[in-house]
């Protein structure tokens, strides 16, 4: 998986894209022609193709400081709203950037379910032993049951949903690429995501999704997950850290479905989430 295909899956873009905006309002008034390219350039070519899941609202704001800047640049008022609305929505979208963890003291051994895709499974040929199974050998995690298979959608993991013990404390959710690669629209996704949290969660059990990599211009999808995950107060492991095992030639066979060295690192990004 190239470079570049990492950058704007994991949504790195969008900050290399606000770097330059802001970078473009300290350029002297003198050498306008430069300001203004390089502030396209982090527009168009970083931010926009990015799908960062920001509010729509929040992207009208910034496009409202960017006109302001670009009529009246030489008023340093138009500057510093420039500089303040795109660090403070790079440091919002920097709020997702962290890895969830999950309180362990409240459990003497967590016993985990997994629901997901090929992600979790992987592909038959590759042999791999998958990493909830690696994941169940840190002590005081067991996990009791990886319904996994290839080729789920967030409509067919209902029928993974139904099958968990009420006995569990932590649910793994690892599903939706299927969707976002497939043909499910960003309203039946919506409808099934939002179903099959329902069916999940319970009033103890602690949530624990994977945000999803984005295709650009895939903003909306993005925003739907975010919603519907902190309604059901899920835990989502940030995208980039997904994106960063995915990106490792050695980690997949397709740049997908991970090796025996991709559970590995699945298991390791999973457990700096969930073990004591």
């Amino acid at each position: 998986m190239s470079f570049i295909v990492f950058l704007f899956a994991s949504g790195w873009a969008f900050f290399v894209g606000a770097a330059m905006i802001i970078a473009a309002a300290f350029v002297p008034p003198q050498r306008s022609r430069f300001a203004k390219a390089l502030l396209l350039l982090g527009l168009l070519v970083f931010v926009a193709p990015s799908s960062s899941p920001l509010p729509w609202l929040q992207y009208g704001a910034l496009m409202v400081s960017i006109g302001w800047w670009w009529c009246g640049r030489r008023h340093v008022w138009a500057r510093r709203v420039l500089i303040a609305a795109w660090a403070a929505t790079a440091g919002f979208e920097g709020l997702h950037l962290t890895t969830p963890s999950i309180r362990t003291g409240n459990y003497r051994s967590l016993r985990i379910a997994v629901v997901g895709d090929s992600l979790t499974s992987g592909l038959l040929e590759t042999k791999a032993v998958r990493w909830p199974r690696l994941l169940s050998k840190r002590p005081g995690v067991e996990v009791a049951h990886d319904y996994a298979v290839e080729g789920a959608t967030s409509k067919k993991a209902m029928a993974q949903a139904e099958r968990i013990h009420g006995d569990v404390d932590v649910v793994i959710i690892a599903i939706g690429g299927n969707d976002i690669l497939g043909r499910t629209t960003l309203a039946e996704f919506e409808s099934d995501y939002d179903a099959l949290l329902n069916e999940i969660r319970g009033s103890t059990r602690t949530l624990v999704g994977f945000e999803l990599p984005l295709p650009p211009f895939h903003n909306s999808w993005g925003l739907v997950q975010r919603r519907i995950a902190a309604k059901h107060g899920v835990l989502l492991i940030p995208k980039w850290r997904l994106m960063w095992i995915l990106s490792d030639p050695k980690n997949t066979v397709d740049s997908i479905h991970p090796t025996q060295a991709g559970q590995d690192a699945l298991a390791d990004l999973v457990g700096s989430a969930v073990a004591p």
